[in-house]
């Protein structure tokens, strides 16, 4: 799991200060590590494993706001990335009314971290056995049919990923996450035609990793496309895989969005002015 590091400390000295330059401040934390790897002829094609972290200050002086952000963590360098948005605070309210006031988050809320977002089981694991684990995508894919030629598309990821919020209203959040992500997608040849297709997962659990389940829908999803022929134009019962429907339904969605109605983009736009009275049928 990601290490676990106490911003409390700094903040306070950040917020101490922001208290006497009349100010409200809030800092935003993001940290992560992350590996992924790809194969190809069983030889790896890409492997990376990198860690990030970033810290973004808000200040709000007399209304307005000013941002800064830094990569790096030190206290010091945290309180350079505070001074630097209480710069441009002020800046920006030279502007006057022109601009937007804005606010911070209030400590009302009663949101705590969503533990099941978090899990320690991408630790249980070293990089060999994490690259065995890409490796075997396109290795079961491959053995699956001999008219399966390649898997030019195939890789594997983990990642941990800690986000952090403080300010100077008592605000302390923080949310961790843990996912394993992977996909593999087959070419398959017979005669003269080439299809291909594949299949992907997500989970946050180490353990639920199976290349094996991931690899056999791949491979079938690409063979069941051999042999396809055009048919005639008549009226055909159909029937819409669970996957397919998703995304036919995912292509409406930012209709359903207020943002897409104020804005008439939403294709239900013009029915925002009905009255109850209207919907009765």
């Amino acid at each position: 799991m990601i290490e676990a590091v106490n911003f409390e400390t700094p903040f306070e000295k950040i917020q101490a200060q922001a208290k006497k330059d009349g100010a409200e401040v809030e800092m935003l934390v993001e940290r992560g590590e992350s590996f992924s790897t790809s194969f190809q002829k069983g030889n790896p094609e890409k492997f990376d494993s990198s860690a990030s972290h970033c810290a973004g200050l808000r200040v709000i002086l007399n209304g307005f706001e000013g941002y800064s952000y830094s990569e790096n963590l030190s206290d010091d360098a945290l309180l350079s990335a505070y001074q630097e948005a209480l710069k441009n605070a002020k800046f920006t309210g030279q502007a006057g009314d022109s601009i937007k006031k804005s606010a911070l988050l209030d400590n009302s809320s009663d949101v705590k971290e969503n533990l099941a977002l978090v899990n320690d089981s991408l630790d249980s694991l070293d990089v060999p056995q994490k690259l065995e684990r890409g490796k075997a995508l396109e290795a079961i894919a491959l053995k699956m049919d001999p008219r399966i030629m390649a898997c030019p598309y195939n890789g594997y990821s983990e990642t941990q990923s800690e986000v952090q919020i403080l300010n100077s209203r008592g605000v302390r959040r923080k949310q961790r996450k843990t996912s394993v992500v992977g996909y593999v997608y087959c070419l398959a040849k017979q005669g003269e035609e080439s299809k291909m297709s594949g299949e992907g997962f997500f989970t946050r659990q180490s353990s639920k990793f199976d290349p094996k389940h991931v690899a056999e829908i791949a491979a079938k999803k690409t063979l069941s496309k051999l042999g396809s022929e055009q048919p005639e134009p008549v009226i055909y019962p159909v029937v819409i895989d669970a996957e397919t429907a998703a995304e036919f339904v995912g292509l409406f969605l930012d209709s359903f969005s207020a943002k897409s109605v104020e804005e008439k983009t939403s294709l239900f736009g013009c029915k925002r002015n009905l009255q109850p009275s209207n919907l009765d049928s």
